[in-house]
């Protein structure tokens, strides 16, 4: 059973780390992943955010990251300034936590933490063309709400009633 941390001040770097260690594995199999200097935009943004940001923990080991916010203007506009979501961001998994059904418990426990914090949805985005991961979240129970394209990123976004 995994258990989600905080990030502190000690462990800020390790959540990056994390995904950037993920992303290297994205890149290996040969499809587009985060950049450096996107991550290190975020990492920058959430430096005053620490509490969105989470370490998850699979006996003790740390085994992968999400992030919970409550707000996104930047992909879903003016809704995301409504108060009515949670959204996930950078769920990942490390290696060789893959495959073990961790990327659903993430998903469970942030419709929980919604559901805890008065949210009607949970909402997030992905890469348009990861049909793997959009198949993943479909079947979660997230609908298809919408799609942007920012140019180099074209993004579904996706939104599930708690």
């Amino acid at each position: 059973m995994a258990e989600l941390r905080d990030v502190t001040e000690a462990d800020y770097n390790l959540f990056f780390d994390i995904l950037k260690e993920n992303a290297e594995w994205v890149r290996r199999k040969g499809h587009p992943a985060w950049l450096e200097e996107h991550l290190i935009n975020v990492k920058e943004y959430y430096k005053n955010k620490k509490s969105c940001l989470k370490i998850c923990y699979v006996e003790d080991k740390p085994a992968g990251t999400v992030i919970f916010d409550e707000t996104d203007f930047d992909i879903w506009g003016p809704a995301g300034l409504d108060g009515k979501a949670v959204y996930v961001h950078k769920l990942c998994v490390r290696e060789p936590f893959m495959k073990k059904g961790l990327s659903l418990e993430l998903l469970d426990k942030a419709r929980k933490y919604a559901a805890e914090n008065g949210k009607e949805y949970l909402r997030l985005d992905c890469q348009s063309f990861n049909l793997k991961v959009k198949g993943i979240y479909l079947a979660f129970g997230f609908q298809l709400v919408g799609s942007k394209d920012f140019g180099n990123y074209k993004a579904s976004l996706l939104e599930m009633k708690i």
